[in-house]
């Protein structure tokens, strides 16, 4: 895509597999000036309420995947076991 290009799909799910997988598809364009419209949620990145829309949505995923790969840190030291990357 070029930028000034319109990236559109018809609902978040349709783009990616996973929300880690949607985050960073959803920032990336946008720093190459390629906008995200997705139909279904009404999201439109080329817009303020629309990456504010898209921030609301990834942001709560994104310290819910924080959370729960520590919450697995602690219970594989619990375990005995040694974490190769430490936060």
């Amino acid at each position: 895509m070029r930028e000034g290009g319109v990236l559109r799909v018809t609902r978040l799910g349709r783009l990616s597999r996973s929300v880690l997988h949607l985050i960073t598809l959803g920032a990336d364009p946008c720093q190459h000036g390629i906008g995200l419209h997705v139909i279904e949620q009404g999201i439109d990145t080329s817009t303020m309420e629309g990456r504010a829309m898209f921030g609301m949505l990834a942001d709560p995923q994104r310290e819910l995947i924080v959370a729960n790969t520590n919450d697995g840190l602690v219970s594989a030291r619990a375990r005995g076991r040694a974490a190769l990357w430490r936060p």
